[in-house]
């Protein structure tokens, strides 16, 4: 097994990328799990994979303990990042009035589709479910994208 230098996730001995945060571990030594474990478990910067005190995603600034969800709220990501800030804002007001829509024409469209034994509704709805999916995908590979153009320009995180 592998343990990531950065994360602290152990990984399989075949694996070039972490699983968690994708750093390169081809370089790290293989060891037997017992010892994965122990070296984690001794590691002072890693409880189970997470950071004793949470960071921020983008520059990894340690932030101020509280409720996970503060992590996307946090004042250091709006007077930090507020590129991101401004974005991920309006992405989350848009995905859930997109995905209650789509929720709602999948719940409605079923019981219609069975009553009327006019199936074309209900893939209707599936499509819309698949095109939310795709709509949080195209906002993480946004994530990733303004991540590494911070990288770019202040430097590597860890």
């Amino acid at each position: 097994m592998k343990t990531c230098p950065i994360c602290g996730n152990i990984n399989l001995d075949d694996g070039i990328f972490c699983g968690r945060c994708g750093e390169s571990i081809a370089h790290v030594p293989s060891q037997s799990m017992e010892g994965a474990v122990e070296a984690r478990r001794l590691d002072d910067s890693s409880t189970l994979g997470f950071h004793s005190s949470p960071q921020c995603f983008i520059c990894g600034a340690s932030l101020p303990s509280g409720k996970l969800t503060q992590l996307w709220s946090n004042p250091h990501i709006e007077s930090v990042h507020p590129e991101w800030y401004r974005y991920h804002k309006s992405w989350k007001t848009w995905f859930r009035r997109f995905l209650i829509t789509s929720v709602l024409a999948l719940v409605v469209s079923a019981p219609v589709s069975l009553v009327t034994k006019y199936y074309f509704y209900a893939p209707v709805a599936m499509a819309e479910l698949l095109l939310v999916v795709a709509f949080y995908q195209i906002h993480q590979w946004k994530f990733y994208n303004f991540r590494f153009a911070w990288e770019r320009e202040h430097g590597k995180i860890h």
